[in-house]
């Protein structure tokens, strides 16, 4: 990756953090959007850039998993169905998302446009996987 490439990123990265603050001021936010929501960058053509918000879906649990509370925190546990042994389960993508907010950046203009603003208070944190 080029310098000319990290700057647009850098700068894409820093005008959606703009627009996010300004649809969604961070003191406003629901809790859950802090521990739950992660930011992904990808270039889609050689003179935009995406960036955006979304948060893991939760789904059920499988018969032979459970959460686990320990000292560094909330932990995945799996029991080997054949021998019987606890596994901590290291990540565990449903790969179900939920997107929250999405800006496109034109590298040449510096212009941005919003293409996903979910309303934050509708969406129920229940349905929301929370790390940690």
């Amino acid at each position: 990756m080029t310098r000319q490439q990290i700057r647009a990123i850098d700068a894409a990265v820093a005008a959606a953090e703009a627009a996010l603050e300004a649809r969604h001021p961070a003191a406003s936010r629901p809790a859950w959007f802090a521990r739950s929501v992660a930011q992904s960058v990808r270039v889609p053509a050689h003179d935009t850039v995406e960036v955006r918000y979304r948060a893991e879906r939760k789904v059920p649990l499988k018969p032979n998993q459970s959460w686990e509370d320990s000292p560094g925190g909330r932990r995945l546990i799996e029991i080997d169905e054949n021998t019987g042994m606890r596994h901590v389960v290291i990540t565990r993508d449903t790969g179900e998302f939920l997107d929250l907010f999405t800006v496109v950046f034109d590298i040449p203009t510096g212009a941005i446009d919003i293409v996903v603003d979910a309303d934050l208070d509708a969406i129920d944190p229940e349905g929301i996987e929370s790390p940690g």
